[in-house]
């Protein structure tokens, strides 16, 4: 029926520039490749070429990116530092079936907080470098950036790592080191890499999509492809992290969002506890209605407030959102380091406003 669909929309006028571009942006064109590739479906000949050759650039670049995660990994592995991989090849590997079927601009590693001084060192060796002060990988509470970005002084790679201190859009911190015990090993390329359990992933993957206001299509498809994977005792164990997270309506938005883009498969007793959410259902309605006109979700400070204060219901969520306005980005923190471990930035708390309005990267 879908592919009938499909074939019924590609046959009808289309602005092709528009729909690669669009695709391009929302980190689906590798999908869309696979999708329209097939012979009974027509498309013109210079479009099947742009198409094979931004589908041949992505790959490339993908295949760099996920040859760097190996030799990190490996590295890593050799110290005996717990590493898992999220998103980026691993995602497309557990998702999608094949590292390169998803789009992704880097690489991005979780670990607990404290072994960030050795990952530093372990970084260097391997020729990449960092514009963070060597003090700010053993600092502690506010001197900690948003992330630990290390670049490849040769070809740009570009690898981040993220802690229980860094993952600031979970509403509480999380225990980095449970989700390392439960973490599972997925195969990709013949080389075995470490990642999130399903349960831990899907929850990664819905307060990350909250905390960039479900601004990509992809990160939407993520839920739908990684919920189908989830089996009952997954479920349950959902439900759990969301009440020790304080992240049930994170998890419903994602759910509902991508329910009423892709027709996400989940259990009737979690679809239940997403019907109830109304606010979790009208802000996916206004996401999915922004995403497929190409606006802009949400616009202007007061509607990004209410929006973060949303995600966590109750007193908490004003907490929550003043904590998240009062934090440096690591660019505001780059800018504003001090000389010494024991300054901290004066505009921490003088222009919350432009920290509201500031989009959080990708």
């Amino acid at each position: 029926m879908r592919r009938q669909r499909l074939a019924q929309l590609l046959h009808a006028p289309i602005d092709w520039p528009l729909l690669i571009a669009t695709a391009s942006a929302h980190g689906i064109l590798p999908l869309c490749c696979e999708r329209i590739a097939g012979d009974e479906i027509c498309i013109p000949a210079d479009v099947a070429t742009r198409l094979r050759e931004e589908n041949r650039r992505h790959s490339m670049r993908s295949l760099l990116l996920m040859s760097e995660l190996f030799r990190i990994n490996e590295a890593l592995v050799r110290r005996k530092i717990p590493i898992m991989s999220y998103k980026g090849p691993t995602l497309a590997q557990l998702a999608y079936g094949g590292p390169l079927l998803r789009g992704f601009a880097d690489v991005d590693m979780v670990v607990e907080q404290k072994f960030m001084p050795q990952i530093s060192e372990v970084m260097t060796a391997l020729g990449y470098e960092s514009k963070l002060s060597g003090e700010s990988f053993v600092a502690r509470g506010r001197q900690i950036p948003g992330e630990y970005a290390f670049v490849h002084k040769t070809h740009q790679a570009l690898v981040e790592f993220h802690t229980e201190f860094t993952l600031r859009h979970f509403p509480r911190r999380p225990r980095m080191n449970e989700m390392a015990k439960r973490s599972v090993l997925i195969c990709i390329n013949g080389r075995e890499i470490a990642t999130f359990s399903l349960a831990d992933n899907l929850l990664m993957l819905c307060v990350h999509g909250a905390k960039d206001f479900w601004s990509r299509l992809i990160w939407a498809s993520d839920i739908c492809a990684v919920a189908k994977e989830l089996q009952a005792a997954d479920w349950q164990e959902l439900l759990a992290f969301a009440q020790e997270y304080d992240a049930a309506r994170m998890i419903r938005l994602a759910l509902a969002l991508a329910d009423s883009l892709f027709s996400v498969q989940i259990p009737p007793e979690i679809r239940e506890g997403v019907a109830g959410d109304c606010m979790a259902l009208r802000t996916a309605a206004t996401i999915s209605k922004s995403l497929l006109q190409g606006g802009d979700f949400p616009a202007g400070v007061i509607a990004r407030s209410r929006y973060r204060i949303a995600m966590v219901p109750g007193w908490r969520g004003v907490g929550y959102w003043v904590r998240l306005a009062t934090a440096p980005t690591e660019e505001d923190w780059r800018n504003s380091r001090a000389s010494h471990s024991g300054a901290r930035p004066r505009h921490w708390f003088r222009d919350p406003a432009r920290l509201w309005q500031k989009k959080e990267p990708a």
